[in-house]
């Protein structure tokens, strides 16, 4: 069982949304400049948010650095091109190179969701990075999300160890 609360919302709803979960608490920064809210109990409450198209999620969690990600559905335009820079070698035979876009984007939103909760962001060395499991790096969980309209994909990630 996640220890994250996910939440899907128009985009259009993203500010209002967020002045809900954040209200009254002070918003500080970690050490790679990732947003996380003091709670009222001492504990840090870490959120994340991603928007696509008219969709956006807010990941909300008082255990551990969350990151979620959502994309809308999209045609590659040189699909091969992309997964050789995103791909670990496992995963590029996964998706037959490129060919199988639909879980090329997959890949795309579970790595996302793990750079963003590590806090490097894109940054971080996205085809060294293996999302085919729910274990990621040893460090990290990752799942997949019922996505909130046909066709997106969503996936969210939190430390293994909380």
């Amino acid at each position: 069982m996640s220890p994250v609360s996910v939440s899907a919302v128009p985009r259009a709803g993203v500010t209002a949304e967020l002045a809900r979960i954040l209200a009254g608490r002070t918003v500080t920064r970690d050490h790679n400049g990732k947003p996380r809210v003091a709670s009222i109990d001492g504990r840090d409450l870490h959120f994340n948010v991603s928007h696509s198209g008219e969709w956006a999620l807010i990941a909300v969690s008082d255990d551990s650095p969350v990151g979620v990600d959502i994309e809308r559905p999209r045609v590659f335009r040189n699909p091969a091109g992309v997964a050789r820079r995103l791909c670990s070698a496992r995963e590029l035979e996964h998706v037959r190179g490129g060919e199988d876009q639909a879980g090329l984007l997959r890949l795309w939103v579970r790595k996302e969701a793990v750079a963003k909760a590590d806090g490097s962001g894109l940054l971080m060395a996205l085809g060294e990075l293996d999302v085919l499991d729910r274990l990621v790096a040893g460090e990290w969980l990752v799942d997949d999300l019922a996505a909130p309209a046909p066709g997106y994909v969503a996936a969210v990630a939190w430390r293994a160890d909380r």
